[in-house]
């Protein structure tokens, strides 16, 4: 595990953290607690003894994160506390491909209590929940309504239908909108996230 949250303390100006084939476990709250202008944290897990939760305050103080990437891990998303998220006033990707115990989707998150979208949802583009255990029924009736920039939501390889989430969506007032992915793909199966992980120069 990463057990000191100290790791960055000497790295204020850190912009990414990429850890790929990775077997950790745990990560510690205050792990970015000194790191207050990163913009993409990525985790590529690995094996039969994968993290399966981030611990709630995290992503504190965050508010240049764009990117969030935690990709065949089993990060049980029941434990994030409704304001877990509520910093990361940049964030444009939301990424918990292949995580079987990612199985709700809460309207809080998105959402500020019926005034608008969360300070997390006025950036979003792209939800990529390809492999969760999400489901019709745990995907809140209100996540998506307010996210007005909203372009992409992967949700292959779940229980999730279109007759069940179509209400859900709120497409009329999002003219950005290109791709909802549904269903189980036969003829392209991808052994990675479909959201480019990589540095950009833009």
């Amino acid at each position: 595990s990463l057990c000191t949250g100290t790791l960055f303390a000497n790295n204020p100006k850190l912009k990414q953290f990429s850890m790929f084939q990775s077997d950790i476990t745990s990560v510690p709250v205050n792990l970015f607690s000194t790191t207050p202008d990163i913009e993409r944290i990525v985790l590529y897990c690995r094996g039969d003894n994968r993290l399966a939760s981030l611990p709630n305050g995290i992503f504190d103080g965050l508010k240049k994160l764009n990117m969030i990437s935690f990709v065949f891990c089993d990060i049980d998303s029941t434990l994030f506390s409704d304001d877990f998220f509520d910093d990361l006033e940049s964030l444009q990707w939301f990424d918990f491909f292949d995580n079987p115990s990612f199985t709700v989707l809460k309207n809080r998150w998105f959402n500020c209590n019926g005034c608008g979208p969360s300070k997390m949802g006025k950036e979003l583009l792209r939800f990529a929940l390809w492999g969760t255990g999400l489901t019709d029924a745990t995907i809140g009736d209100r996540v998506f309504q307010n996210l007005d920039k909203l372009e992409t939501v992967w949700l292959y390889n779940t229980a999730v239908t279109y007759s069940g989430i179509e209400n859900k969506l709120y497409l009329d007032d999002k003219d950005n909108f290109e791709h909802l992915a549904l269903g189980t793909p036969i003829a392209f199966m991808p052994t990675a996230s479909p959201i480019d992980p990589s540095p950009t120069d833009g």
